[in-house]
């Protein structure tokens, strides 16, 4: 029909039946992927049930779109920052739950020292590979031979972030994730004043 809600125009309480199927998936716990259902209830549909030049993804993105605008207001409505949101919802938020989760460890950091430390280190990384478009990277020689001892130590400690972000995301322990994260600030801090990168 083409009829998403919009200010203050709802005629079939669709902003309200998204409002409950968020409350319920997020005091329940319960973990949904929002795409794949939405996938799968449009799939039973027929052609004809879509609005005259809408195709089933367009109508999909819109759904889904509308879905997590709810999750934001969600978020933001239990004390979650909007940046905080914002960034989580970038991330992941297909699963309102896991979203949740995800921005309740990332707000527990946010004022820290270290996450500042670590974003400037990161932007200083990326500053340096603007404009570089091979998107994977050769690969790195662990033995790091020829490297100076702070280029080895960021190896090493980036490959050891990497193995408990990974394993700490498996097990849904994002605090976990995050504190593994945080632990590259001092390699990466110390790369930059050992190295001179050009």
């Amino acid at each position: 029909m083409g009829l998403i809600p919009s200010g203050s125009q709802d005629p079939y309480a669709l902003r309200r039946a998204a409002n409950g199927i968020m409350r319920m998936l997020l005091e329940m716990g319960w973990h949904l992927d929002l795409d794949q259902v939405v996938s799968f209830g449009l799939g039973g549909l027929p052609k004809t049930a879509f609005a005259k030049g809408a195709t089933p993804e367009a109508v999909s993105r819109r759904i889904q779109d509308f879905l997590r605008d709810r999750l934001d207001y969600f978020l933001r409505e239990s004390g979650q920052p909007y940046d905080v949101v914002a960034a989580t919802l970038a991330a992941a938020a297909n699963d309102p739950v896991d979203a949740r989760a995800r921005g309740a460890a990332l707000a527990a950091i946010r004022g820290e020292a270290d996450l500042a430390r670590l974003v400037a280190g990161y932007k200083r990384a990326a500053n340096i590979l603007k404009g570089v478009t091979e998107v994977v990277p050769p690969p790195v020689d662990g033995s790091m031979a020829g490297a100076q001892p702070v280029e080895a130590a960021l190896h090493a400690a980036a490959m050891e972030a990497r193995a408990a972000v990974d394993l700490a995301i498996r097990r849904v322990d994002y605090p976990a994730a995050v504190a593994a994260f945080l632990k590259l600030r001092a390699p990466i801090d110390d790369f930059f004043d050992g190295v001179m990168v050009m």
